[in-house]
This record gives structure tokens, sequence and C-alpha cells, in this order.
């Protein structure tokens, strides 16, 4: 009996008359911009240039930092302790004396900005980064081509790494170094921790503001892919405990400055904290480097953050001797 029923409301449902399918139809090719169009195009690379920081501790405690630009604060419209003393009062009355647009909308609305519903307590913040330190890859190479000629551009590039604490210290690591050493960390969209995840502005101590992120579409692989198309002396030096390379002891891999002044690109890939650097990835690389350890002590890896550190000062110290 149940069944019959769904069937009659759902075959009901999908009758609607024909000027109401017309309706929406056009309503949707009206509003929706296509992904060949401008106004997609530049929607996209504002959102690629924007972190949205939700939760309401996180919030508050990135409102509570003095170097950022914000965009909007967006509150659900309906949260029950808006008018209350506590955590989402201090945060909007944080935000007004900074002079944040404050947007009350939908629980619903909320989500959608933040991408975690469940997680999100109905706030979420716009924050403007530096310029320049949170960019897509297309921009990211045409700058290198076009203000970087002739350099030798050394990048963190992570493969699947899914620890958002891993990724907080990472970028903390990368910042500490500075950017003379380390130009870049490189995160693709897809399998990765997101750098506005609570856990990364915690674990980074606010570095994630400062230091380029630069967004890969889909995944390390087709960004390799598209570094090697824009510039054929990319070189990719994968972190592999069965690697034939020792990271203290090796050369710089660097190879020679092309005769057209292009930029260098030396890419230092580490792996998922798990599985390690994937199989595609691995077979791009030129180099493999390994990290020495005791065999006696029967600690066959270290920690990705702790490895991604020991990177980091190497290069700090070979461009310092």
């Amino acid at each position: 009996m149940m069944s019959g029923c769904l069937f009659r409301v759902a075959h009901r449902a999908c009758t609607l008359p024909l000027r109401l399918v017309r309706l929406f139809s056009n309503r949707r090719d009206k509003d929706v911009a296509r992904p060949d169009t401008p106004e997609y195009l530049e929607k996209k690379r504002l959102a690629q240039s924007v972190y949205t920081i939700w939760g309401r501790r996180a919030v508050y405690d990135v409102l509570s930092n003095e170097g950022l630009t914000f965009g909007k604060l967006h509150i659900d419209v309906n949260n029950a302790e808006r008018a209350e003393s506590g955590l989402l009062s201090s945060i909007l009355h944080r935000a007004r004396h900074k002079g944040v647009e404050v947007v009350e909308t939908t629980r619903e609305k909320v989500s959608r900005i933040s991408k975690h519903g469940s997680q999100d307590q109905g706030v979420a913040l716009d924050v403007k980064p530096a310029p320049g330190m949170l960019v897509g890859l297309p921009d990211y190479l045409d700058h290198l081509r076009e203000h970087r000629k002739g350099e030798v551009v050394r990048i963190i590039a992570l493969d699947g790494l899914t620890n958002p604490a891993n990724l907080g210290m990472i970028v903390r690591t990368v910042a500490g170094v500075g950017r003379d050493h380390i130009d870049a960390v490189w995160l693709p969209h897809k399998a990765s921790a997101m750098p506005s995840d609570p856990l990364v502005l915690r674990s980074s101590t606010g570095a994630i503001f400062k230091t380029k992120i630069v967004r890969c579409p889909e995944t390390l692989e087709h960004a390799l892919h598209d570094a090697k198309a824009a510039m054929p002396s990319t070189t990719v030096c994968v972190l592999d405990p069965l690697g034939e390379h020792d990271l203290f002891t090796m050369p710089d891999p660097a190879p020679p400055q092309r005769d057209d002044g292009a930029p260098v690109l030396l890419v230092y890939v580490l792996g998922n904290e798990s599985e390690g650097v994937s199989q595609g990835v691995l077979a791009m690389a030129q180099q493999r480097i390994y990290i020495p350890m005791d065999k006696s002590s029967g600690v066959a890896s270290l920690n990705v953050a702790v490895a991604a550190s020991l990177i980091c000062y190497k290069m700090l110290l070979r461009k310092n001797s």
C-alpha cells in the first residue's frame, strides 16, 4: 500500500504543467553562469582568492588578528544565541567594531558558503589574505613566467595530505624559512585538507594568511602535468623511503638555467600520511629523496610535517652556505 502511494506522489511530481517546466528552464538558463562565460570565470577567480573561515571559535580568533582584511560575516538569522551574551555575541561586536559587513541569512545559505554545514555552527567569515597569497595554479604559473625569469623557484607540493593539523604545521614552517627559500605550497582541490579548516588555522598560528597557497585543480598529478607543459624545466623531487638520494648529502637537483631565461621550477612532493606519494606522481619524479633513519630503531618514516620541516631547512641552509 505504501509503495503505491509513493509511486503516485512521484508520478504526480513528474507531471508538472509544461509552462512551469519552461519557466524553470528559462530561469536556470538566465541565472546560472556557464563555465565558459566571463561571469563564471571571474566568480571562480574571486572564490580562489578568499578564505572562508567557519565555526564560532575559529571566526572569533581570526577576527582578533590585526593584520587581515575581511569580506563578509555570514550568520544564521535564526540562531537562538544571537541576542544573548556569549561567543556569538562577541563575534558580532568584534565584527562591527572592525567595520565588517554582517549578512544575516538562512542556515542553508551559511552551509553552502562554508561547505561544512554540520560543523559551521551557523557562522562563516570571508577573509582576504594579502594580495597574491591565495591563487589558482594557472595564475601562479603565469606570474612566474612574467616576474621570475631566470630564477630557480622552490615549492612544497602536497599529494593527498588530509590531516589539517599537518597542513597547518607545514605552512607554518614554510612561512618561517621565508619565500626566498620556499616560494609556495601547492594544494590540490581533491583529497586534500582545506586551508580554511579551524585546525589549520590553529596549528599554523595564523601563518596560513601569510604564505602563498596555490590551489591546484583536480589532483597534484594533473597540476604537475600543467607545470611541465608551461615550464619544461620543471623538476619533480618526491620524498620516498625507498628513494636513492639522501636529502642531506644530495647535490642541488635544480637543472641548469635555460637560455631563454624561463624560470626553473623545483617541486618537492610529500604524500599522504599513510599511503605516501601516489603512483602517478611517483612516475613523474626525476629524483626520489629519502631521509636517513636508524634502521635498528624500527621506525620507517617521519611524520609528514616533520619531513617537510627538514626539507625547508635544508633549502635555507643551502642558500645561506
